[in-house]
């Protein structure tokens, strides 16, 4: 799920900057009637196209890795992730998005490529892999917390739009969140035989309330356009570059509260909230 949301991020943002370049003003931009209509088709664009050519790439690589003779896990391991990579690289080069792409590549290659290698290729894959991604998911996090306390950061930020921006992403990040759960938990209980309760319900609510690294890396992609970033005198900039540069303090502060409050709070809402199961979780 997060995965699938960090790529829905990407390319939703991606679509709103076509429509409002971040480094054009106000009078460059459609009306709300044609800014929609464009939204709507951009985003179905880079969607589709990019969940195609991911999936197209998986089972390309599928099919690469079934016909190449093994070599050893370590030859299997490069094959699996240079080739895999290559998904990215081209809905990069295509002006697609290569998160959402990999990500489909990934599926089709975890269903379809895995099963062609050695047992100790495969396993040496997933192990490297899940390797990786902790390592890479810890140095998001460290560059996360030098960036929160670098005070060049914050100084060209308004600090009263900051703080109602906080509010206002907070609130409706909770009622999102919400407007997202609550049908879908709906739906299942129509027509699952195991029945999600109340309780269950705001667990996937408060679960999904942390915003991570990929929130932050987007604003300093989109917003970050050198003006805001270590400003020698913050009162010499542009009314759009204290914009921007408020936005993204407002997106760091968030994503250190959704992560360090509502993630250190989450053990002892389990705990006040959830009981020892009467029931399987999964009915055969």
């Amino acid at each position: 799920e997060g995965v699938i949301n960090d790529a829905t991020s990407v390319v939703l943002l991606g679509a709103v900057n076509r429509i409002f370049p971040a480094n054009k003003g106000a009078e460059h931009a459609p009306s709300a009637g044609a800014a929609l209509g464009s939204l709507a088709l951009s985003f179905m664009y880079l969607f589709t196209t990019s969940t195609a050519l991911g999936v197209a790439t998986g089972f390309g690589v599928a099919s690469l890795v079934s016909r190449f003779a093994s070599h050893g896990p370590h030859h299997e391991v490069a094959l699996i992730g240079l080739l895999s990579y290559l998904s990215y690289l081209l809905a990069e080069v295509l002006g697609l998005s290569g998160i959402l792409s990999l990500f489909c590549c990934g599926i089709v290659v975890s269903h379809y490529a895995l099963g062609n290698i050695s047992n100790p290729g495969r396993t040496t894959t997933l192990n490297a892999f899940k390797t990786l991604s902790y390592i890479s998911e810890g140095i998001i996090f460290i560059y996360l917390g030098m960036d929160a306390l670098d005070p060049g950061k914050w100084a060209a930020a308004s600090g009263g739009e900051a703080s109602w921006l906080c509010v206002t992403l907070l609130l409706l990040l909770m009622l999102a969140r919400a407007a997202s759960v609550v049908p879908i938990v709906g739906v299942h209980n129509l027509v699952s035989a195991v029945k999600l309760t109340a309780t269950d319900a705001v667990i996937i609510w408060w679960s999904g309330l942390m915003r991570g690294a990929v929130s932050v890396a987007l604003a300093y992609y989109y917003f970050d356009l050198g003006a805001t970033s270590g400003a020698a005198d913050p009162s010499k900039l542009s009314r759009a570059d204290r914009h921007r540069a408020t936005l993204i303090a407002a997106t760091l502060v968030v994503v250190l509260v959704s992560t360090l409050a509502l993630g250190w709070l989450t053990h002892p809402l389990m705990q006040v909230l959830v009981e020892e199961p009467d029931r399987p979780l999964h009915v055969k």
